[in-house]
């Protein structure tokens, strides 16, 4: 008993000091630097984490992370990310503990395929809700295929490193 409450605490610090470093980077660094296209790491860093640990964690981890980047990002309005991480989280979760019983990097790459749309439309949802209306001039092409194409980057370019703290904590 003693033994699986330290490992839960470990899991616990752990996925907290992750989150809060990712969405540090991705937030304070990434987003001032002026590039035009902001990978979201949080997203990728949740989908590979529930992937991995399974629906509770990917959902914990998912309001935990939404609300740290809304927080950073000192957004006023409508927050939806947290629910969105949540559901995303969770979904992920699920989906890899049901229907892939092998966690490998192809299976992976179906969910990021999944998730790809998922987040095309966060974004459209927070674009919407920033601006009043969505504006239309080279929408697709300047804001949501790369920001589509730098996500599928950060997810890949990630999943090898959680990958192995995802195997780290389960010891």
């Amino acid at each position: 008993m003693k033994r699986e409450s330290k490992r839960l605490w470990k899991n616990i610090i752990a996925l907290a000091v992750l989150a809060g470093v990712v969405a540090t980077v991705q937030v304070e660094l990434l987003g001032r630097l002026g590039w035009i296209v902001v990978p979201d790491l949080a997203f990728a860093m949740l989908m590979c984490v529930a992937f991995y640990s399974g629906r509770e964690t990917g959902a914990v981890l998912g309001i935990g992370t939404g609300v740290l980047v809304e927080a950073l990002e000192r957004t006023e309005g409508l927050h939806v990310l947290p629910l969105v991480y949540l559901a995303c989280g969770y979904l992920c979760g699920q989906a890899a503990r049901g229907r892939f019983t092998e966690r490998s990097f192809v299976n992976y790459l179906c969910v990021v395929g999944v998730a790809m749309p998922v987040h095309v439309g966060v974004t459209l949802a927070r674009l919407s809700a920033r601006y009043g209306n969505i504006p239309s001039e080279h929408l697709v092409t300047r804001v949501l295929l790369p920001g589509a194409g730098a996500l599928a980057a950060a997810m890949i370019v990630l999943y090898f490193p959680l990958k192995q703290l995802c195997r780290w904590l389960k010891a």
